[in-house]
């Protein structure tokens, strides 16, 4: 459930920022992109009890790193990928 939120809640910001800024595409969307990963990781870290699926028992400084590079980078390639595709979808149908 909380996926589906964090998606629409991704296609709201980059098309309320393309709507905005028609004409600085690839700034507004690498602007977007970062305001989807901020948002994107506090929300992961607020509604998922065992911070990105790591045992607590095994829960070392390390894994931790590792898995937070991972949902980064996983992050940045949605955010940028909703980012652009909103922003083409609007440029297409915007007069």
């Amino acid at each position: 459930m909380i996926s589906y939120l964090l998606t629409g809640l991704s296609i709201i910001i980059a098309g309320g920022m393309h709507w905005k800024n028609p004409h600085t595409f690839w700034r507004t969307s690498f602007i977007s992109m970062a305001i989807i990963v901020v948002i994107s990781l506090i929300g992961l870290y607020t509604f998922q009890s065992n911070n990105l699926g790591l045992a607590e028992n095994t829960q070392d400084q390390s894994s931790m790193i590792n898995a937070i590079l991972i949902a980064t980078g996983l992050l940045s390639f949605f955010g940028l990928l909703v980012s652009v595709l909103v922003g083409y979808f609007l440029k297409a149908i915007r007069p």
